[in-house]
C-alpha cells in the first residue's frame, strides 16, 4: 500500500529517490519524516520424491496456469518456517519437516523477498487445493522452465539440481 500521507504530522508524502535506479521512499514535506516501503516475506519448500520435485500449477494470479513451489506469504507475528510447513499442508495435504533453507531470494523490481526451505514429508496424502489447478512431480530433465511462475522459483531449482 502506497502511503500518500505523513503518519507523524498528516502532511503530504512526495516520492524520494534516493540513488538512479534504487526504489523511491516517501518523505514528509513538513516534518521530513522518511516513510521506507518494506517488502512483504513469502516463502516456499522444495520437497523432493525419488529424485523429482514437487511443483503446483497456479489457479490464480500472479502466474496463473504457470508452475511454482508451495508456499506463500508469512503472516505478521508468524515463525518462518512454520509459514513454510503450514503452506505445504494447505496446498498440498503433505506434513513436512522443514529441513533448512536453502536460499533468501529478492529482485530489485519484485516487493517479495521468498525465503525458500527444504522439506521432507512426514505425512499425509497429495491433494489439490483451491489455488492450484494441478500438483505433478518432475524430474530435474523434466522441470517446465519456461513456465515457471517466479524467478526465486527457477533460481533455487537451477542451484538445488545444479542445471
Amino acid at each position: 500500500m502506497v502511503r500518500r500521507f505523513c503518519p507523524e504530522c498528516g502532511e503530504r508524502l512526495l516520492t524520494e529517490i534516493a540513488a538512479p535506479g534504487q526504489p523511491g521512499r516517501s518523505i514528509c514535506t513538513h516534518c521530513g519524516l522518511k516513510w521506507h516501503h518494506d517488502p512483504k516475506l513469502a516463502c516456499a519448500t522444495v520437497i523432493v520424491r525419488d529424485g523429482r520435485v514437487l511443483l503446483l500449477k497456479r489457479a490464480r494470479p500472479p502466474g496463473k496456469g504457470q508452475w511454482c513451489l508451495p508456499g506463500g506469504f508469512v503472516d505478521a507475528g508468524e515463525v518462518v518456517e512454520s509459514a513454510a510447513a503450514r503452506e505445504v499442508y494447505e496446498e498440498t495435504g503433505f506434513q513436512v519437516l522443514i529441513e533448512k533453507m536453502l536460499g533468501l531470494f529478492s529482485y530489485q523490481a519484485y516487493s517479495v523477498v521468498v525465503a525458500i526451505y527444504e522439506g521432507r514429508i512426514i505425512a499425509g496424502e497429495l491433494t489439490v487445493s483451491p489455488e492450484s489447478l494441478d500438483a505433478q512431480w518432475f524430474p530435474p530433465d523434466q522441470i517446465p522452465w519456461p513456465d515457471l511462475a517466479f524467478p526465486s522459483t527457477t533460481d533455487v531449482l537451477k542451484a538445488y539440481f545444479s542445471v
